[in-house]
């Protein structure tokens, strides 16, 4: 009995922490600004419902907020610690090898203006497996700890063009074209990216 009673405690133990996150939560949204507070207010206006139901129906809603801040809160944890443990030097050694398996093909990338493509004159097959492997590149360069990124480069929806803006920034254009300001060429691109990864895996864990 006492052991029973003693884990009852432990277990409530939290309650008041719990009607502390109901009561942050219930007053963030009757003076929000959310759907939720007005609809709340109309229907105390208008409705007059019985205080009961009211409470009640203030406790659901304010413990599911309370709960999903939690929840989201768990799951950034969760999705921070898989960064740290991976192994970014292994997944950048990767990269680095598919790269370097298309480094006989012709396959280059062409900015003009703000639009990139990626190109070749002989290897049509080769083109689109450079550009998956960039795009692999590009999505790990976004989660890689230690890789400081621009606005620009982090912005990208697209990960083959976040891996091609960070090359320009980090590599530049190794052919430019004359009387065109905002463009050029990363010619012999497989060359290029497999350097740069090996440049990403040694700052994996950088400062």
């Amino acid at each position: 009995m006492k052991q029973e009673l003693r884990t009852l405690l432990e277990t409530l133990a939290l309650l008041p922490d719990y009607f502390r996150a109901i009561a942050k939560q219930w007053m963030n949204i009757l003076f929000g600004e959310g759907l939720v507070a007005v609809v709340f207010l109309i229907w105390w206006a208008l409705g007059n419902p019985p205080l009961v139901l009211i409470f009640v129906s203030a406790m659901f809603v304010a413990g599911y907020y309370a709960w999903r801040e939690e929840r989201i809160a768990a799951l950034q944890q969760r999705k921070s610690r898989n960064v740290e443990v991976r192994d970014w030097i292994g997944e950048w050694g990767e990269s680095e090898r598919q790269f370097k398996q298309l480094v006989s093909s012709d396959v280059f990338a062409e900015r003009t203006d703000s639009e990139w493509a990626i190109r070749s004159d002989h290897w049509p097959h080769a083109k689109d497996e450079l550009r998956a492997v960039c795009e692999l590149a590009g999505s790990r360069l976004f989660h890689s700890p230690g890789i400081r990124l621009s606005v620009k480069v982090e912005s990208q929806s697209e990960h083959w063009l976040r891996w091609l803006y960070f090359l320009e920034e980090t590599e530049g254009f190794n052919k430019t074209v004359e009387g065109l300001n905002n463009g050029g060429y990363i010619m012999h691109l497989a060359h290029v990216s497999a350097l740069a990864c090996t440049k990403c895996a040694a700052k994996a864990f950088g400062d």
